[in-house]
């Protein structure tokens, strides 16, 4: 329990996170790089001058808060992941996100184990943790941008969707090989039975037991907005704890939750006004304390015991799937410059990349100086996608290259763009 001292952390916590992201978001970049700047600047010392208080112990309230707060997270992920926008989504867009997914968890990996001989699992969580294109922040970029109904805008929204589909999927193979120990083909075979079924139960129990809900809430009478908010909660702490019982991530249960959430599910016109008070809750309250705790564990000296690691996977990474974005986007409908711009917003980062690091960090298959690393590409990934995309999204306008989706030739787009910021 806390007592006074705890709870007055906790409001400073929130305040200072507000804050923060209230100018990181009038800078036109995502809250959540302020919110870990408080967790990286205040977090420890004050932390542990109020944990030393008698009965003050906000630390275990804070993680429990942050580990719902990575639910509501995951669930609101899954649900803006709609799988028909993944079916239309070109194969050219597939091949970017898989192709650029592919090149980031090959420089995640092969800098960690083979450059700097740190362990297979902590290569894996690596290799994923920096592969990341934000869906919880690019859309919100290019939207501000004014560039969400440009023919590039909408090929970088796609990719962010496959990107986040992929990432998950792998996700969940590393998490089953981390979780065995390694290659133990023995306990990683009983391990991935065990996932099969739980994906097998819940890809099925989505598809076709989920839609039935709707006329079930509406004969029992259970319809309205905190009817419906609580039947969603419900079902991502289910898929949550139907994961950790499978041995997977809690954070796999709730986005597999999320991706079945549907309009259809629900009384008409209740699903957005659903999904507001699902982002209210986490915007607000539960992520700013995920990301500020998340701050919590970086280790400064990382800079000193771990530089050059540190660059080598930041640049490696930063560099690698702009570049391969480039090169696949040649084979799709994209100009030479749109497809250079397209690279440059593909490095988007934080959100499911930092959930997941929390998770490698849980599990201790990843060390805290290579967590500081991932915390650190996230920052550097969020401040500079916004400013390559508001020059990139420039440069087309005075090469009138700049083409809107159904429009046969390049148009200008105004250029009274509200500034961008991080969702």
């Amino acid at each position: 329990m806390l007592d006074a001292q705890g709870y007055l952390y906790l409001v400073m916590l929130l305040v200072l996170a507000w804050l923060a992201g209230y100018v990181m978001t009038r800078l036109g970049y995502p809250a959540l790089i302020g919110e870990l700047a408080v967790g990286v600047i205040m977090g420890p010392p004050v932390l542990n001058i109020i944990s030393n208080a008698q009965g003050a112990r906000p630390g275990p309230v804070l993680g429990i808060l942050g580990t719902i707060g990575t639910l509501f997270l995951m669930l609101l992920v899954g649900a803006r992941i709609d799988a028909r926008d993944l079916a239309k989504a070109s194969g050219s867009a597939l091949l970017i996100a898989a192709g650029a997914f592919a090149a980031s968890f090959a420089v995640g990996y092969f800098a960690t184990t083979a450059l700097f001989g740190r362990p297979t699992n902590e290569g894996l969580i690596m290799g994923v943790a920096v592969s990341n294109t934000a869906l919880a922040t690019l859309p919100r970029i290019l939207l501000d941008l004014d560039l969400i109904e440009t023919r590039v805008g909408q090929f970088l929204a796609a990719v962010s969707l496959l990107t986040v589909a992929i990432l998950m999927t792998v996700f969940a193979v590393v998490d089953s090989v981390v979780k065995s120990g390694g290659m133990n083909f023995g306990l990683l075979g009983t391990v991935l039975l065990k996932a099969s079924l739980f994906f097998t139960f819940t890809i099925a129990s989505g598809l076709f037991l989920f839609p039935r809900l709707r006329p079930l809430l509406a004969a029992a009478g259970l319809t309205g907005r905190s009817h419906s908010f609580a039947v969603a909660i419900f079902l991502g702490l289910l898929y949550a704890g139907l994961a950790v019982f499978a041995g997977l991530a809690v954070i796999l249960g709730a986005f597999m939750a999320g991706l079945f959430l549907r309009n259809d599910m629900f009384p008409e016109g209740e699903f957005p006004a659903l999904l507001t008070s699902i982002e209210d809750v986490t915007y607000r309250f539960l992520a700013p304390i995920f990301f500020v705790s998340a701050g919590f564990s970086v280790k400064f000296s990382v800079f000193q015991t771990s530089l050059v690691p540190m660059l080598v996977i930041v640049l490696g990474a930063l560099l690698a799937k702009p570049l391969v974005g480039f090169l696949l986007s040649r084979f799709s409908p994209l100009s030479v410059r749109e497809s250079v711009v397209l690279g440059s917003g593909m490095n988007a980062k934080g959100g499911v990349d930092i959930v997941v690091a929390q998770a490698g960090l849980s599990s201790r298959a990843l060390s805290q100086e290579f967590y500081t690393i991932v915390l650190f590409l996230a920052a550097v990934g969020g401040f500079l996608t916004p400013v390559l995309l508001k020059f990139g999204r420039d440069w087309l306008q005075r090469k009138g290259a700049l083409t809107r989706v159904g429009s046969p030739q390049p148009t200008a787009v105004a250029t009274e763009a509200a500034a961008p910021a991080g969702g």
